[in-house]
Protein backbone atom coordinates (compact mmCIF):
# COMPACT_ATOMS: atom_id res chain seq x y z
CA UNK A 1 0.00 0.00 0.00
CA UNK A 2 1.11 3.53 -0.91
CA UNK A 3 2.08 6.36 1.81
CA UNK A 4 2.48 9.48 1.68
CA UNK A 5 5.16 12.06 2.78
CA UNK A 6 3.08 14.19 5.67
CA UNK A 7 5.52 15.89 7.98
CA UNK A 8 9.20 17.58 8.05
CA UNK A 9 11.93 15.88 10.50
CA UNK A 10 12.53 18.59 13.29
CA UNK A 11 15.74 21.33 12.52
CA UNK A 12 17.62 18.98 15.53
CA UNK A 13 16.92 15.87 13.31
CA UNK A 14 17.88 17.17 9.96
CA UNK A 15 21.07 18.71 11.02
CA UNK A 16 21.81 14.67 12.48
CA UNK A 17 21.06 13.24 9.03
CA UNK A 18 23.89 16.24 7.45
CA UNK A 19 26.47 15.46 9.83
CA UNK A 20 26.13 11.60 9.27
CA UNK A 21 25.56 11.88 5.64
CA UNK A 22 28.78 13.85 5.22
CA UNK A 23 30.51 10.91 7.20
CA UNK A 24 29.54 8.33 4.80
CA UNK A 25 31.54 7.63 1.45
CA UNK A 26 30.06 8.87 -1.98
CA UNK A 27 28.33 5.39 -2.37
CA UNK A 28 26.95 4.94 1.39
CA UNK A 29 25.72 8.70 0.81
CA UNK A 30 23.58 7.80 -2.21
CA UNK A 31 21.83 4.76 -0.31
CA UNK A 32 21.30 6.32 2.97
CA UNK A 33 19.42 9.32 1.42
CA UNK A 34 17.35 6.64 -1.48
CA UNK A 35 16.70 5.04 2.08
CA UNK A 36 15.79 8.08 3.77
CA UNK A 37 13.44 9.10 0.76
CA UNK A 38 11.77 5.91 0.30
CA UNK A 39 10.45 5.69 4.64
CA UNK A 40 9.11 9.08 3.76
CA UNK A 41 7.00 8.25 0.44
CA UNK A 42 5.77 10.23 -1.71
CA UNK A 43 7.48 13.87 -1.80
CA UNK A 44 10.21 12.23 0.08
CA UNK A 45 13.01 12.17 -2.68
CA UNK A 46 12.40 16.44 -3.11
CA UNK A 47 12.83 17.06 0.64
CA UNK A 48 15.56 14.84 1.60
CA UNK A 49 17.53 16.13 -1.55
CA UNK A 50 17.16 19.81 0.09
CA UNK A 51 18.01 19.04 3.53
CA UNK A 52 21.44 16.92 2.54
CA UNK A 53 22.27 19.35 0.38
CA UNK A 54 22.26 16.62 -2.80
CA UNK A 55 20.59 16.47 -6.14
CA UNK A 56 17.37 14.15 -6.81
CA UNK A 57 18.78 12.55 -9.49
CA UNK A 58 21.29 11.32 -6.71
CA UNK A 59 18.40 10.02 -4.39
CA UNK A 60 17.51 7.84 -7.56
CA UNK A 61 20.24 6.67 -8.21
CA UNK A 62 20.31 5.26 -4.64
CA UNK A 63 17.26 3.54 -5.29
CA UNK A 64 18.11 2.10 -8.13
CA UNK A 65 21.08 0.18 -6.44
CA UNK A 66 19.20 -0.42 -3.27
CA UNK A 67 16.89 -2.52 -5.55
CA UNK A 68 19.89 -4.53 -6.97
CA UNK A 69 21.03 -5.58 -3.33
CA UNK A 70 22.63 -7.75 -2.80
CA UNK A 71 24.10 -7.78 -5.54
CA UNK A 72 26.18 -4.25 -5.35
CA UNK A 73 26.47 -2.75 -9.21
CA UNK A 74 29.77 -0.86 -7.34
CA UNK A 75 31.27 -3.69 -6.37
CA UNK A 76 33.94 -2.91 -3.89
CA UNK A 77 34.70 0.27 -5.85
CA UNK A 78 34.05 2.83 -2.77
CA UNK A 79 34.76 6.53 -3.09
CA UNK A 80 35.96 8.00 0.16
CA UNK A 81 34.60 11.49 1.61
CA UNK A 82 36.27 14.52 -0.86
CA UNK A 83 36.08 11.91 -4.16
CA UNK A 84 34.53 12.99 -7.21
CA UNK A 85 33.24 16.63 -7.92
CA UNK A 86 34.40 19.22 -5.54
CA UNK A 87 31.54 21.54 -3.93
CA UNK A 88 30.96 24.50 -5.22
CA UNK A 89 32.49 26.05 -1.87
CA UNK A 90 35.50 24.56 -2.31
CA UNK A 91 36.24 24.85 -5.97
CA UNK A 92 35.69 28.90 -5.35
CA UNK A 93 37.20 29.33 -1.70
CA UNK A 94 35.95 33.22 -1.79
CA UNK A 95 32.69 32.22 -1.27
CA UNK A 96 32.10 31.33 2.46
CA UNK A 97 33.83 35.13 3.11
CA UNK A 98 31.30 36.38 0.56
CA UNK A 99 27.94 34.62 2.49
CA UNK A 100 29.48 35.57 5.71
CA UNK A 101 30.14 39.61 4.56
CA UNK A 102 26.42 39.22 3.25
CA UNK A 103 24.92 38.52 6.62
CA UNK A 104 28.03 40.67 8.90
CA UNK A 105 25.18 43.02 9.31
CA UNK A 106 21.85 40.70 9.54
CA UNK A 107 23.62 38.92 12.50
CA UNK A 108 23.26 38.55 16.21
CA UNK A 109 24.16 37.18 18.85
CA UNK A 110 23.12 36.11 22.98
CA UNK A 111 25.32 38.02 25.35
CA UNK A 112 24.75 34.75 27.87
CA UNK A 113 26.25 32.26 25.33
CA UNK A 114 29.32 33.74 23.00
CA UNK A 115 29.02 30.68 20.80
CA UNK A 116 25.77 31.28 19.66
CA UNK A 117 25.11 33.02 16.38
CA UNK A 118 21.85 33.74 14.05
CA UNK A 119 20.38 35.59 11.11
CA UNK A 120 17.21 36.47 10.07
CA UNK A 121 17.99 36.37 6.53
CA UNK A 122 16.71 32.56 4.52
CA UNK A 123 19.15 31.14 1.89
CA UNK A 124 16.87 32.37 -0.92
CA UNK A 125 17.56 35.81 0.69
CA UNK A 126 21.56 35.43 0.77
CA UNK A 127 21.56 33.50 -2.94
CA UNK A 128 19.64 36.42 -4.27
CA UNK A 129 21.55 39.16 -2.60
CA UNK A 130 24.86 37.05 -4.09
CA UNK A 131 23.58 37.36 -7.24
CA UNK A 132 23.43 40.99 -7.42
CA UNK A 133 27.10 41.52 -6.52
CA UNK A 134 27.22 38.81 -9.55
CA UNK A 135 28.04 35.83 -7.53
CA UNK A 136 25.96 32.44 -8.59
CA UNK A 137 24.92 30.37 -5.95
CA UNK A 138 21.75 28.31 -4.77
CA UNK A 139 20.00 28.34 -1.83
CA UNK A 140 20.82 24.70 -0.93
CA UNK A 141 24.82 25.96 -1.80
CA UNK A 142 24.19 28.61 0.88
CA UNK A 143 22.27 26.62 3.30
CA UNK A 144 25.82 24.22 3.15
CA UNK A 145 27.62 27.18 4.19
CA UNK A 146 25.38 28.30 6.85
CA UNK A 147 25.78 24.60 8.37
CA UNK A 148 29.48 24.79 8.15
CA UNK A 149 29.31 28.24 9.59
CA UNK A 150 27.45 26.56 12.77
CA UNK A 151 24.02 28.40 11.94
CA UNK A 152 21.57 25.87 11.57
CA UNK A 153 17.27 26.74 11.39
CA UNK A 154 16.22 27.40 14.75
CA UNK A 155 12.02 28.19 16.11
CA UNK A 156 11.45 31.33 17.59
CA UNK A 157 10.71 31.32 20.87
CA UNK A 158 7.57 33.22 21.49
CA UNK A 159 5.04 34.20 18.99
CA UNK A 160 3.99 37.55 18.98
CA UNK A 161 2.87 39.36 15.64
CA UNK A 162 5.87 42.27 14.85
CA UNK A 163 4.13 44.45 12.52
CA UNK A 164 5.98 45.34 8.91
CA UNK A 165 7.31 48.29 8.67
CA UNK A 166 8.39 49.80 5.21
CA UNK A 167 10.51 51.71 6.81
CA UNK A 168 12.88 48.36 8.32
CA UNK A 169 15.30 47.79 5.43
CA UNK A 170 16.17 51.50 5.58
CA UNK A 171 16.85 51.29 9.50
CA UNK A 172 19.34 48.41 8.53
CA UNK A 173 21.32 50.38 5.98
CA UNK A 174 21.62 53.30 8.06
CA UNK A 175 22.81 51.02 10.90
CA UNK A 176 25.30 49.44 8.97
CA UNK A 177 26.71 52.58 7.13
CA UNK A 178 27.19 54.01 10.91
CA UNK A 179 29.22 51.08 11.67
CA UNK A 180 31.00 51.64 8.65
CA UNK A 181 32.07 55.25 9.70
CA UNK A 182 33.21 54.47 12.64
CA UNK A 183 35.52 51.76 11.85
CA UNK A 184 36.78 53.24 8.97
CA UNK A 185 37.47 55.95 11.34
CA UNK A 186 39.30 53.32 14.00
CA UNK A 187 36.89 53.62 16.62
CA UNK A 188 35.38 50.35 18.53
CA UNK A 189 32.07 49.43 17.37
CA UNK A 190 30.10 47.36 20.69
CA UNK A 191 26.75 45.51 19.90
CA UNK A 192 24.89 45.45 23.78
CA UNK A 193 22.27 43.17 24.52
CA UNK A 194 20.62 45.12 27.25
CA UNK A 195 17.36 42.50 27.50
CA UNK A 196 19.39 39.66 28.41
CA UNK A 197 16.46 37.09 29.01
CA UNK A 198 13.61 39.33 29.86
CA UNK A 199 10.37 39.14 27.72
CA UNK A 200 9.86 42.70 26.25
CA UNK A 201 6.42 42.45 24.69
CA UNK A 202 6.73 42.62 20.87
CA UNK A 203 10.00 42.24 20.52
CA UNK A 204 9.65 38.70 19.24
CA UNK A 205 8.69 37.75 15.92
CA UNK A 206 6.97 34.62 14.68
CA UNK A 207 9.18 32.27 12.26
CA UNK A 208 12.23 30.77 12.22
CA UNK A 209 15.95 32.00 11.92
CA UNK A 210 19.20 30.33 11.45
CA UNK A 211 21.48 30.16 14.58
CA UNK A 212 24.06 27.98 16.15
CA UNK A 213 23.44 24.20 16.03
CA UNK A 214 24.61 24.20 20.03
CA UNK A 215 21.06 26.57 21.05
CA UNK A 216 17.27 25.53 21.88
CA UNK A 217 14.68 27.82 21.25
CA UNK A 218 15.89 31.59 19.69
CA UNK A 219 14.60 34.52 21.17
CA UNK A 220 14.99 37.65 19.01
Amino acid sequence: MAFYFQKTYRPEIEQLLRQYYQSLSEKDRRRFAALEAIKLGHGGTRYIAKILGCDPQTVKDGMRELKQLPDDPAGSRVRKPGGGRKKTEVKHADLTHQVQETIKNRTAGDPMRQNVLWTDLTPQEIAKSLQEQSVCAAPRIVRRILDGLGLARRQIAKVLPGGDSPHRGAQFRHLAQVIQEFLDAGNPVLSIDTKKKEFLGTLYRDGKVYGSATQGMLRT
